[in-house]
């Protein structure tokens, strides 16, 4: 009897032990599986933090460097020098940049980061400009941007006017040479531009020539009119954005800058960093505007900033190719540039929707003496109340030209040889990124 007790009290204690195992055993294995939870998620983790610092390597190194993936100038050294992080680009449009970075930690993590940035698209044309109408009359030889493109060997994809509205050209009736021409190694001896006769080629599409059907060329026939490649219309443009790399909202942040700059000036009847102060009308001319930017030149600034409407005359900025390029801004003001001779470098103007353009005009005549204007009260007529950029003479143009007028009219009227010159223009181009808000992405 006592040996039975026995026997039931060891199978008791042994069902007991195996109860307390097989409990031993699920905890042991709940608390392996949680370790090793924890280790991937560290190495998760991991992955993620060194695909975000791939990420912000790759925004800093295209900061400093100011170079772009797209340049050949650009190393790409965080996807190289970082160890498992590989580092992506892509371009959603014609100012944003889309940053993709792949990091893996250990044998399984792996984290992608996307983010986008956005950076001043620059200008990559003779003329850039968010407005209605450009307007041409005259015997205009534009010298375009052959691009980077090639449409086949030795042909490049030229571009010499990128427009949100349209391209249009008057004859004025009183020449046998009006028309506006792409000028290219094929036709140099037509017309060349500062700097002489033209190297590169354009391919047979990326050509315009345009004029007036009554009153067409001497050399010319019908046939030979054509609007091409290179003439880009009712495309979106921002061009405050591509040349300072930020919205217009921010111009006083940009204004500041330049007043900051030992070579930045600021013509303007404020007083900025102890710039500006100048006298203007009451319909916003600066009264001695083509005086003041003429001395702001001399002086050797190479940022010029005018606050208002500016007339310009008198081949104020010396001779026809010169190394001496400035960037000149007219902010919200019109701009009449009347013969003056030549301009090398960036010359941009903005003019808002809200600016009345028969007063401005009428002002121009009554209050403007310096320099001889190229209009009379007169003239301003309804055909002529919507310009807001007026150039007329004989005028050399080496750099490029930036418009923000939306709903207005860019004239341009004489003999005007306007030329694409990076060199001179992209010296003053922001092409600082800032990422886009709201682009964040990973998985």
């Amino acid at each position: 009897m006592n040996s039975q007790k026995g026997m039931a009290t060891l199978l008791i204690t042994t069902m007991l032990l195996v109860v307390s195992l097989l409990f031993s055993f699920a905890s042991y294995k709940n608390i392996f599986y949680q370790i090793k939870r924890t280790q991937n998620e560290v190495l998760a983790r991991q992955a993620h933090w060194l695909a975000e610092g791939g990420l912000e390597c790759a925004f800093s190194e295209m900061n400093a460097s100011s170079n772009l993936p797209n340049d050949p100038a650009y190393m790409n050294t965080c996807s190289n020098n970082l160890a498992d992080t590989d580092i992506r680009f892509s371009f959603p449009s014609s100012n944003q940049i889309k940053i993709v970075s792949e990091a893996s930690s250990g044998i399984v993590a792996k984290s992608i980061v996307t983010k986008t940035a956005k950076f001043g698209g620059g200008i990559n044309s003779t003329i850039k400009m968010n407005a209605s109408v450009l307007e041409l009359t005259g015997s205009q030889h534009f010298v375009p941007n052959p691009t980077e493109t090639f449409i086949s060997a030795d042909n490049f994809a030229c571009q010499s006017v990128v427009t949100s509205g349209v391209v249009s050209y008057i004859s004025s009736a009183s020449g046998t040479d009006e028309h506006f021409l792409t000028t290219d190694s094929t036709v140099s001896h037509h017309g060349g531009g500062p700097g002489g006769a033209i190297s590169f080629t354009c391919d047979s599409r990326y050509r315009s020539n345009l004029f007036d059907t009554t009153n067409i060329p001497t050399g010319f026939v019908v046939s030979d009119l054509v609007k091409g490649l290179d003439i880009i219309e009712n495309t979106t443009v921002d061009v405050f954005q591509d040349i300072f790399g930020v919205d217009h909202a921010e111009w006083k942040t940009v204004r500041s800058e330049i007043a900051q700059d030992s070579k930045g000036d600021i013509i303007s009847p404020s007083v900025v960093n102890g710039k500006g102060g100048d006298a203007v009308t009451a319909q916003g001319w600066i009264t001695e505007c083509s005086k003041l930017v003429e001395a702001s030149f001399l002086a050797g600034n190479k940022k010029i900033w005018v606050d208002g409407s500016c007339a310009l005359g008198a081949n104020i900025f010396g001779g026809v190719v010169s190394d001496k390029s400035i960037m000149l801004v007219i902010h919200d003001g019109f701009v009449e540039f009347n013969a003056s001779g030549a301009f090398n470098g960036l010359l941009y103007q903005y003019a808002s929707i809200a600016l009345n353009a028969k007063s401005i005009w009428e002002d121009r005549v009554d209050n403007i003496t310096f320099p001889v204007r190229a209009f009379n009260k007169s003239d301003i007529d309804p055909n002529f109340l919507n310009v807001s950029f007026f150039v007329n003479g004989s005028t050399y143009i080496d750099g490029a030209i930036g418009i923000d007028a939306p709903e207005r009219t860019v004239r341009i009227n004489g003999s005007i040889i306007p030329s694409y010159n990076a060199d001179k223009s992209g010296e003053f181009i922001n092409g600082k990124l800032t990422w886009l808000e709201g682009s964040w992405h990973d998985i």
